[in-house]
């Protein structure tokens, strides 16, 4: 099963639901900047990962190769929910790098692919 794209034109750049999703916003800038990635988006794919069950990741972006990496960026406390539908696209479009990535407390990206970090107590 393929995703389902978005018209890329109908999501502004400068509109995200946390300053982590605009600071990883403009970490992508510059990797596109340095080639590293040929393009990249916010919100622009929806995944089919149940009956009636979507899953849209942060932000999308495609590596000079032609391969598709996915973003889910997350603050320290995040949803439980969030992680599972992250889990469930994983299993089921493996041929896409899926990456979870938070910040440390100096402000260091962190990034990892499974097993996800264990939730914080509250």
């Amino acid at each position: 099963m393929k995703p389902t794209p978005i018209n890329l034109k109908d999501i502004p750049r400068n509109k995200y639901r946390s300053r982590l999703e605009a600071d990883w916003a403009r970490h992508l800038e510059y990797h596109q900047a340095m080639s590293n990635y040929l393009w990249w988006a916010h919100e622009a794919i929806k995944f089919k990962i149940g009956a009636n069950l979507w899953y849209i990741p942060d932000f999308v972006a495609q590596i000079p190769s032609g391969r598709l990496c996915c973003f889910e960026i997350k603050g320290p406390f995040s949803r439980y929910s969030g992680e599972i539908k992250f889990r469930a696209a994983v299993e089921k479009y493996p041929k896409i790098t899926w990456i979870w990535v938070t910040r440390d407390e100096q402000g260091k990206w962190l990034s990892s692919s499974l097993p996800l970090p264990k939730k914080k107590k509250m």
